[in-house]
Formats: structure tokens, sequence, C-alpha cells
């Protein structure tokens, strides 16, 4: 997207991170496909395996309580030829949103480090995805409340 990997975007930024761009589609069939699309890319923390054989996967992002495709979550920087299995994706911050957390399909040899994308049907601030962030620069008079920057 815009010229450069999701996966070189991460190295430079850290994550998480918000790469927005125009979309590729241009099908006049089907208009609500085209515009700007936002991918979201995210660190797996920490994997849980609960006794009820929920697998759980805790992530560095906030993204996901927002607009985003699901179903359409990748791995990303390493290949897998593990089997799908359905991930509930959870925030690892203290204070992060409540239930219900999206679940994914994604190989279930996912573990600790392995980087996410997640395309969005909407466009997203990095200051939706960490709120540690967003209230820095609250404070500091560079974002208003919703995340929006300030001039």
């Amino acid at each position: 997207m815009s010229g450069i990997s999701l996966r070189q975007y991460v190295d430079l930024c850290g994550t998480p991170c918000v790469l927005t761009g125009d979309d590729p589609i241009l099908d006049s069939r089907h208009p609500e496909l085209t515009g700007t699309r936002t991918v979201v890319a995210m660190k797996i923390t920490v994997i849980v395996d609960t006794p009820e054989h929920r697998a759980i996967a805790l992530t560095d992002s906030w993204g996901t309580n927002l607009d985003a495709c699901w179903s359409e979550c990748r791995l990303i920087g390493r290949v897998s030829i593990a089997r799908l299995q359905s991930f509930e994706l959870i925030p690892g911050e203290l204070g992060a949103p409540a239930l219900p957390y999206p679940v994914a399909a994604l190989p279930s040899d996912l573990h600790a480090g392995d980087l996410l994308a997640v395309p969005s049907r909407s466009s997203i601030s990095l200051a939706q995805l960490r709120p540690s962030h967003a209230t820095e620069l609250r404070s500091s008079g560079t974002v208003s409340e919703t995340g929006e920057e300030l001039s």
C-alpha cells in the first residue's frame, strides 16, 4: 500500500501502526468497494490456552473495537503452513474495551511476536489504537478527545 510493504512500515514505525491509502479496486459495479482503505498492523504479545480450549491472543493494540474486516486478518512477516484456528483477539493493556472481542482465523502455530495485518473499511487514527499515546497527545494539546489532530 502506498509504495511500501506493511512489514517495512512496521520496521519504521513499530506497532501498532496504521497505513492508509487509496483502494486499488476500481469497479463501477461495486462503488462501495472504492475509496480509501486503512490497514492496521498489530503485534501478538501473549498466547493463552484456556482449560475450555479457547485460543486467546493478546495484542498491543486497542484496534479490536474498530470497523475492521476481521475475516481478512492475516499473519505477516512469516509463512505458516499450520491449520487455521479461531483466535479471540484481546487488547493486552489495562483498561481495554470490554467484550465482545473479535475472532480471527489464524495459523494454529501463532506465537508472541507475530504480526497481524487487519484491513478496515474506515479511516483509523493511531490515537484510536494506542490510548496511552492518545492520552499523552491530549495532555499536550495535540489531539482532541475524539482523536482528531488539532492545528
